[in-house]
């Protein structure tokens, strides 16, 4: 009952946070693994949304950390999970 609920409690902008950080991973690995253009649909998908996802991939860490911030670096909060998976995925498309 001492403990502030807002430290402890899963926001929904965490998961939602966390969740695009994931789909962002997805869509940069299944870029650089599979040939996205075999398939014309598949193709043009990828085309209008990689600018979206290039601009997710370097605001999500910003807003991640200083979300994270908020939270007092709470080590169990989805941001920083958030922030490892964006930062990997950067590193992950650096050395590609």
């Amino acid at each position: 009952m001492g403990e502030d609920s807002s430290l402890t409690s899963v926001s929904k902008t965490s998961i939602s946070s966390f969740a695009l950080s994931l789909l962002v991973l997805a869509f940069w690995f299944i870029g650089e693994t599979i040939n996205v253009y075999h398939l014309a649909l598949i193709g043009a998908i990828f085309e209008f949304l990689w600018l979206p996802m290039l601009a997710a991939l370097f605001v999500m860490p910003i807003l991640s950390f200083v979300l994270w911030a908020q939270r007092k670096f709470n080590m169990k909060s989805f941001y920083l999970y958030s922030l490892v998976i964006l930062v990997v995925t950067i590193l992950f498309m650096v050395t590609q």
